[in-house]
């Protein structure tokens, strides 16, 4: 709910070993499958399927959120 009264959210993104923090608008994908995702992504490196594995014990209506940064 909170999202959808303002989109408007700030992420913080790696470039290379600097963090920064960048805004964006964020919006809910409803035509997504969240756990295909994820099995999609954790694909990639351990981290990512350590945090999908973690994610789905403790989650329970899990949603895909698109960011675009400005």
């Amino acid at each position: 709910q909170n999202l959808m009264s303002n989109p408007r959210v700030r992420v913080q993104v790696r470039r290379g070993r600097k963090l920064t923090w960048r805004a964006g608008t964020a919006t809910v994908v409803t035509d997504d499958d969240p756990y295909e995702l994820q099995r999609r992504l954790s694909a990639t490196s351990l981290n990512r399927r350590l945090n999908a594995t973690v994610v789905r014990m403790v989650g329970t209506d899990l949603t895909t959120v698109r960011i675009d940064l400005d």
